[in-house]
């Protein structure tokens, strides 16, 4: 399976939302490996997670798929309690494009 078809699957599996912040992606995202490559990970669908490039940036080399979910639940917990954004997705169902988002300043 080419690796555009295999970034494509994790896109439409994740639903398009980060799997460390809770967000929605824009349109440039990556997708990453949970256990890493160097540490004998695969590029199959279980081992991979779609992200923002910055979050993906800031997640540890991980030795294992479980250390790293484990990793992103704990970021997930830091998003501020103000920031609705990530309430609205899990109560919805689905995530509010940034573009579309109103302003409460």
């Amino acid at each position: 399976m080419s690796w555009t078809r295999v970034r494509r699957e994790v896109y439409v599996r994740d639903g398009g939302i980060c799997r460390a912040c809770g967000l929605r992606v824009g349109k440039r995202w990556d997708v990453d490996h949970l256990q890493a490559r160097v540490k004998g990970g695969l590029d199959v669908l279980e081992n991979l997670a779609l992200m923002h490039p910055s979050c993906n940036r800031a997640k540890p080399l991980m030795s294992s798929r479980g250390e790293a979910l484990g990793w992103m639940v704990r970021q997930r917990m830091q998003v501020p309690v103000d920031d609705w954004r990530p309430m609205w997705e899990l109560a919805s169902g689905k995530a509010q494009d940034e573009s579309q988002a109103v302003s409460i300043d």
